[in-house]
């Protein structure tokens, strides 16, 4: 079967924007520098927004979770990569949740209309590694927690290692608050972790709030997420994959949960 050509693979956009501020970080990744690298997460209640330029320079925006993804995301990547043509990006790096379902599939339509346009890859990493980067350095024992709703938190748990790296823990992805306090406490007291040394990454102040009755951990809230996921990416793909049409296709967040929205002829059919 032939492969479908989008009628403008040579899509050059040029963005209007305010002066940005860009933070010159680019991160090392033994000899190669990320660059020409469009990430984002819609997976929380804020828009996170990260664009590498040609030179390794990091530009990032997010919102301040006040309006909906559909809203700011398009906003963001104009201020994010300002006057730079869109065709000279050679990857596309989205985070993959578990989160906002609504906010998933609002990132995951955006980037994947990018990507069948210009005809570069787009990758999906998990939103809760991307978050777990965050955490200090010294962290041994790191949660990460994002709002699942009804009571609920999508929860990841990870260990460093003796090499420095996170060791991701083999644990229910889905817990009330109070269980992943309390499951985040026996670990601590497993692994005989000293409470300075525990960190909790959430995806805002409220579920942040569930944690802070614990004296000594550190708790903070994702501010850099989409810029964690590029560099998780190119850890993982030195070298981007070249476009492929059916592995596009075949994008989709991570849901955890079964999905419970339906659609329109669905519901018209089960209120008959």
């Amino acid at each position: 079967m032939a492969q479908l050509k989008p009628r403008l693979p040579h899509l050059s956009i040029n963005f209007r924007c305010e002066t940005t501020s860009i933070r010159g970080i680019g991160i090392e990744m033994g000899a190669a520098l990320i660059k020409n690298i469009l990430a984002i997460d819609t997976s929380t209640p804020r828009t996170f927004v990260a664009f590498y330029t040609d030179s390794g320079t990091l530009v990032e925006r997010s919102s301040s979770g006040t309006t909906s993804h559909s809203e700011e995301l398009a906003e963001l990547v104009q201020q994010a990569i300002g006057g730079g043509a869109a065709a000279g990006l050679r990857a596309l790096v989205i985070g993959s949740g578990p989160g906002s379902f609504t906010g998933l599939r609002i990132g995951y339509s955006f980037l994947k209309g990018v990507s069948f346009a210009l005809q570069i890859p787009l990758c999906s990493v998990c939103s809760l590694e991307g978050m777990a980067r965050e955490a200090p350095a010294n962290a041994a024992l790191i949660a990460c927690a994002s709002d699942a709703r009804r009571g609920e938190l999508f929860t990841a748990f990870f260990r460093r290692n003796n090499e420095g790296r996170l060791v991701r823990e083999p644990v229910a992805a889905i817990l009330g608050y109070p269980e992943a306090q309390e499951k985040l406490k026996r670990m601590q007291a497993d692994y005989l972790v000293p409470a300075p040394q525990v960190a909790v990454v959430c995806d805002s102040d409220q579920t942040a709030g569930h944690f802070e009755a614990v004296h000594g951990w550190t708790i903070q809230r994702t501010a850099a997420l989409a810029a964690q996921l590029a560099g998780i990416y190119c850890e993982q793909q030195p070298n981007p994959q070249p476009y492929d049409l059916a592995a596009l296709a075949c994008q989709e967040p991570t849901y955890v949960r079964p999905v419970a929205a339906r659609t329109i002829t669905e519901r018209m059919r089960s209120s008959r």
